[in-house]
């Protein structure tokens, strides 16, 4: 594929349906991003798959924290909106 085509092909997807995507598929997903290039090949990603009872249960417990107001510990410092610029505040 072209890379003009891929890149305008991209889309974000913030909705999700609740139904279980396929163990084989799963795996050429991580076998894709596997490829992507880290500084100096470090290759620092670690990938977790969780399924049935076990997603579940971290589903309700970000539920619990979130309705706790307990703050995320995210990996990369988020700026809240008030900081983006103000063309992108609008989306």
């Amino acid at each position: 594929m072209q890379f003009e085509k891929v890149v305008r092909k991209r889309r974000s997807v913030r909705k999700f349906a609740d139904r279980p995507v396929d163990t084989d598929l799963i795996k050429e997903v991580v076998m894709f991003a596997q490829r992507s290039p880290s500084w100096v090949n470090s290759q620092p990603w670690q990938v977790y798959c969780a399924s049935g009872n076990s997603l579940a249960e971290i589903k309700r417990r970000y539920q619990q924290n979130d309705d706790q107001g307990v703050p995320t510990n995210p990996d990369l410092a988020v700026m809240s909106r008030e900081q983006w610029a103000p063309r992108n505040r609008l989306i």
